[in-house]
């Protein structure tokens, strides 16, 4: 509150009052300030002074004010130092790993007319160890989910904050398991596809099991096609087996390609692992059964022939004539029952031969009875050979020559139909017959009757429908291959494997562990220690987090890592630190192979989709990391002792003191016993000679806020901290150090602090001297909480507040005011009274709602300040409120107002400028700090409305018209952005603007 004046004249008033009482008393005389005489400036020169007398007396409430506070000890508060964290890097991998001490000096080039760069000291010890986080894999039992969280090739680059524990992402977690057979899946046409699980020992797999994998929401068949994976269009269970049907329709099975194994493929993908789990495998048999197959082919005397209907062996026969059939779909069926089908007739192809009769005595003259009629005769097949291509050549199909007469005439010549049914040789091979390459059979004349008759007939087999069945009467065939796909991990079996005694595998392989899971994949062992890995998250979680328990693999498995959490199970930024052990361990997990440590939620929190909890949302996770203050180590300073004089005063070097510890010399007072256990205390210090006779004994004496309830033997000083001085007592009012003729008071102390330590990230990038293999010195986030020393005006209002309250909070005002002493990073505070932290209502409790001054960076930042608040004020309020968990801080909701607005303007060339103008006005009246319209700032709690906004607008110099504006909020849910109701805003008692992206539509007015 300012303070009232005493006389509210000014120059003004002054001056028309000297013009008043002229007029009065000296009418003859003109007081002109425009044209002055003599007297007019003795008037100027007199109502000047008097102003100024006037001025200074409205200050002297203001001076007693200052001079009261000064009387009651009250003191400016100095600047607080920023605080960030700072990550470390190394040359090389080959280095094993570089210790980097706390106090650590690095430097910030800033661009400040006053200072060039800017020191912070690293807060603890820190092991720069060559081990990076090479990838994080989330896995969670439950849901059978796994999926990759982060990578270094990603981290490496701006990406936007990401879950951890979250089970929306990709899960990358597949059960698969592909069955390969060159031959017995070569399937072009519609067949039936025959699998057969035995189980292990080689009993076959229950019926449960089998109607599970037939059921879709369990598993899903496809067979590998030039079109992809696709899947059987038909599917049952069958004597312990199950069948699937590939239609006509459908396209062919391709011979692809799989781990550089080419074959033709079955795959089968699980869904729903839960029925597979305990499944074991001994073999998997495959079969097929494929009907009425077309030949690819059919050759004859070198000739592709007619497929549906041809002559065998030609019209016209001769001995060793050939026909070739190909089928690659079933004659590539080794040890299969093939059938070759066809109807047959013959045709009578009369013999064309004009060559004289030997037989006839030719005369001129010749009797009827000198011609006798030539017998006629019939040519037909006898024998034929039956072959196939065994890759070095021709051999016999059938070793008992069966089928030889196929194509004799003995059971008639009209209406035949023929089946070849064979065993399809293990050997056959494909061969190229003119331009067809495939499997072939063939069929060759060894035997034609009446071969060499010069009159008769040709009985040429005519063949018409040719086509191939074939099927598997005995057990299938074993994979070529067999390939699963389990937790990222791919296995393969070979029919050498299939083929072994007692040798069983495990198709479908669940997540070992039913808990929700972090994996942290290392390049190298992160030994040693202390290894501190920070963890950067962008939201503070405020509800109850998960417990998490750490542990690393070591040679022996699984084991403990003891951790010290600063995150709070990862609640809020904070690091990661543990001494690394030495039996670090690699492994393949997932697929990768790295040294691992795992975060475990134990309690399956993570796991429940149902009510699912707040996520920890990273922004970086950084190893090799610390906290950095933005404070100086001065060199020490010694300082004779004055006289006992009262008030002795030393000033350092350098003010803006932030620590401090001062040691006085007293080795002539005698108390051995005292310093003894004062040394174990650290209190006590000493100096010794070679001989190890003591030459000095250091003191550490406690600093005071004053001296006024000191006693003469009680060691205290106090210190200015902005000026630098440490004043001791007189021996009444605290112990005065002793007087020497050398140097007997030591103090060691930093500075720092102020603003000027607020900096982006990457600025810390150096040292002050070189740290070994150390580079890559960097500040992943900004340093923030930098606040400069206290002005006057903030002394006064603090100290005002103080005596109101007597730091005890009671009213709401009194937690105000508590907060803002708490920390001077805090822009303003509001009390409410019977609402929790949520804003609900509850009574009996309290929520401090406060507003730091850089909310920009999110609530991890808050959660520092929130601690910071929370200490500070719950020694100052009701036990029970605190012990009943009634007392809650909480940072505002932000709504984050976007607005479309519509307007027009009058000219184009002011299209620019008023776009600018609204936009610029939007961000100003929207800023929660300095908006509304008197830029005090909103209040927590209110949001402006629709036509608050339009107001804010009215006077933007170039609107002709402003038609709509229109208003959308937006708010930061548990997970994610959400949009909110405008209108029901008044309900979150906690909301305070925030401005978005804003849409300005602009048009311009038709001249006339």
């Amino acid at each position: 509150m300012r303070m009232p004046e005493i006389d509210t004249r000014k120059l003004r008033d002054i001056k028309n009052q000297i013009r008043y009482l002229s007029s009065v008393y000296t009418p003859e005389w003109r007081f002109d300030e425009e044209n002055p005489d003599v007297g007019t400036a003795l008037a100027l020169i007199y109502s000047e002074m008097f102003a100024g007398t006037i001025k200074r007396f409205n200050q002297v409430p203001e001076k007693n004010k200052t001079a009261f506070f000064n009387s009651i000890n009250a003191k400016l508060l100095p600047a607080i130092p920023a605080v960030g964290y700072v990550s470390f890097g190394l040359a090389g991998d080959q280095v094993t790993g570089i210790p980097v001490k706390s106090k650590t000096q690095l430097i910030a080039d800033v661009d400040n007319k006053e200072v060039a760069s800017v020191i912070f000291e690293t807060a603890n010890d820190v092991y720069v160890t060559p081990a990076s986080i090479e990838e994080i894999i989330h896995v969670n039992g439950r849901h059978d989910f796994i999926s990759s969280v982060c990578t270094q090739a990603n981290s490496e680059t701006e990406r936007d904050p990401f879950y951890l524990f979250d089970l929306n992402g990709v899960n990358l977690q597949e059960h698969t398991m592909y069955f390969g057979n060159s031959y017995c899946l070569n399937i072009k046409n519609g067949a039936w596809i025959e699998i057969e699980l035995f189980s292990h020992n080689q009993n076959r797999t229950s019926e449960e099991i089998l109607h599970s994998f037939l059921d879709e929401k369990n598993a899903l068949w496809e067979y590998g096609s030039v079109e992809g994976y696709l899947p059987f269009e038909g599917a049952k269970i069958k004597d312990g087996k199950l069948l699937f049907y590939k239609s006509e329709r459908q396209p062919a099975f391709a011979f692809l390609e799989l781990n550089q194994n080419e074959s033709y493929y079955i795959r089968c993908t699980v869904k729903n692992i839960r029925p597979f789990e305990n499944l074991f495998l001994d073999k998997i048999h495959l079969a097929a059964q494929g009907r009425n197959i077309v030949p690819d082919a059919v050759n004859c005397a070198g000739v592709d022939e007619n497929i549906n209907e041809f002559f065998p062996f030609g019209e016209k026969m001769y001995l060793f004539s050939d026909i070739y059939f190909a089928c690659e779909e079933a004659l590539s069926k080794k040890r299969a029952d093939i059938k070759l089908s066809f109807d047959l007739n013959f045709i009578r192809i009369p013999i064309d031969l004009e060559i004289s009769d030997p037989n006839i005595n030719w005369k001129l003259i010749m009797r009827r009875s000198d011609f006798k009629p030539d017998v006629e005769y019939d040519i037909t097949v006898e024998d034929v050979i039956w072959e196939y291509y065994n890759g070095s050549g021709w051999a016999r199909l059938f070793p008992e020559n069966d089928y030889h007469d196929v194509f004799s005439t003995r059971d008639g010549t009209m209406g035949q139909h023929r089946s070849i049914d064979f065993t399809c040789p293990a050997d056959m091979h494909k061969i190229l017959i003119n331009s067809c390459e495939s499997f072939y059979i063939r069929c060759r004349i060894l035997k034609l009757n009446n071969l060499y008759k010069l009159k008769g007939y040709y009985i040429s087999p005519y063949i018409e429908g040719p086509n191939f069945s074939y099927t598997y009467s005995e057990e299938g065939v074993l994979p070529d291959i067999i390939y699963t796909t389990n937790n990222l991990v791919e296995e393969s079996f070979s029919r050498g494997d299939l083929k072994e005694d007692n040798k069983y595998f495990q198709p479908f392989k669940g997540i070992p562990e039913l808990s929700s899971a972090l994996y942290l994949g290392f390049s190298h062992p992160p030994n040693n220690g202390p290894i501190k890995i920070l963890f950067s998250f962008a939201d503070a979680i405020v509800e109850k987090t998960p417990r998490l328990v750490w542990e690393y693999l070591s040679s022996s498995g699984w084991a403990t890592l003891n951790v010290v959490d600063e995150s709070e199970n990862m609640s809020r930024t904070g690091i990661i630190t543990f001494m690394g052990p030495r039996d670090f361990s690699r492994g393949s997990l997932w697929a990768r192979n790295y040294f691992w440590i795992r975060v475990l939620d134990v309690d399956e929190c993570y796991s429940d989709r149902k009510n699912p909890l707040q996520l920890p949302r990273a922004k970086a996770i950084s190893i090799n990391s610390t906290q950095a203050y933005h404070l100086e180590t001065r060199l020490a300073e010694e300082f004779l002792s004055h006289s006992q004089e009262e008030g002795q005063l030393y000033t350092l070097l350098h003010p803006q003191v932030q620590e401090i510890e001062v040691w006085v010399d007293e080795i002539e007072r005698s108390e051995p016993e005292l310093w003894s256990e004062g040394e174990k205390k650290g209190v006590v210090q000493f100096v010794s000679d070679a001989q190890g006779v003591w030459q000095k004994v250091w003191i550490k004496w406690q600093e005071v806020e004053d001296l006024a309830q000191s006693g003469p033997d009680d060691r205290h000083y106090i210190i200015d901290r902005n000026l630098g001085h440490v004043q001791f007592g007189d021996g009444i009012n605290g112990l005065s150090p002793p007087v020497r003729e050398e140097e007997s008071i030591r103090i060691q102390y930093r500075t720092g602090g102020g603003e000027i330590g607020n900096l982006p990230a990457g600025a810390i990038n150096r040292t002050n001297i070189s740290i070994g293999f150390v580079s890559g010195i960097n500040n992943p986030e900004v340093t923030s909480g930098g606040c400069d020393q206290e002005t006057i005006q903030q002394a006064l209002q603090r100290t005002a507040a103080a005596l109101k309250h007597g730091y005890r909070a009671v009213t709401a005002s009194d937690y105000e005011a508590l907060a803002l002493e708490a920390s001077r990073n805090i822009w303003k505070a509001k009390c409410f009274a019977n609402y929790n932290w949520q804003g609900q209502r509850e009574l009996g409790s309290v929520t401090l709602v406060i507003l730091q001054k850089d909310f920009q960076q999110g609530q991890d930042f808050f959660s520092n300040l929130k601690e910071q608040v929370y200490k500070y004020i719950s020694s100052r309020v009701s036990g029970n409120i605190v012990d009943l968990n009634r007392f809650y801080i909480a940072e505002p909701l932000f709504l984050e107002l976007s607005v479309k607005v519509e307007l027009s303007v009058k000219d184009f060339d002011r299209v620019f400028q008023v776009k600018e103008a609204v936009e610029n006005r939007l961000n100003s009246f929207l800023n929660p700090m300095a908006g509304n319209f008197d830029s005090n700032g909103w209040e927590i709690g209110k949001i402006p409305n629709r036509t608050q906004i339009l107001n804010s607008l009215k006077d933007i110099a170039g609107i002709s018209f402003l038609k709509s504006v229109y208003v959308t909020a937006f708010m930061e849910g548990s997970f994610g952005r959400i949009e909110a109701d405008l209108e029901q805003s008044k309900d979150l008692i906690f909301a305070l603007p925030l401005a978005g992206e804003h849409e300005v539509v602009i048009t311009v007015e038709e001249k006339r």
